[in-house]
């Protein structure tokens, strides 16, 4: 192996920046579909809890149809605090957003990581064309200095 194959090799670790470049892709799409499905997942409960409180709005509308707007409003906040039903899927709402919210931070420090590795894999390129240059270079000279 020439020495600036094995300088780069061994001090400069290009393959081990590529590679880890590759496997934050992997760990990047992995990210992104767990992602995809938490939102999935808050869809189906913000759904779940707008379905709930139709059903409890048309019950207690049923109920209490002699209220004024104002004191049926106020009714009906306090049946919304006390369904446990809606608790239910509200305490899942507020697991499933800080599990998106998490990942969300992941994905954005990987994509940072990623930054990174891109940078050096470019600085790594130029550092191998001025390398090209000095070795053309070096084989025009030697070439031109033949008799």
């Amino acid at each position: 192996m020439n020495k600036a194959l094995r300088y780069a090799e061994d001090q400069l670790g290009v393959h081990t920046v590529w590679e880890k470049a590759q496997s934050q892709l992997v760990e990047l799409n992995g990210l992104y579909t767990d992602l995809d499905k938490s939102q999935d997942q808050r869809r189906e409960l913000v759904e779940q809890i707008a379905d709930r409180e139709g059903e409890l709005l048309s019950d207690e509308r049923g109920r209490h149809a002699d209220m004024s707007a104002a004191a049926f409003d106020q009714h009906f906040k306090g049946v919304k605090r006390t369904d446990t039903a809606l608790q239910g899927f509200r305490s899942k709402l507020m697991e499933v957003q800080g599990i998106i919210s998490g990942l969300e931070y992941d994905v954005d420090f990987l994509k940072q990581s990623l930054r990174l590795s891109e940078g050096r894999l470019t600085e790594l390129g130029g550092y191998f064309n001025y390398l090209a240059a000095v070795k053309q270079d070096d084989t025009s000279n030697k070439t031109s200095e033949k008799p």
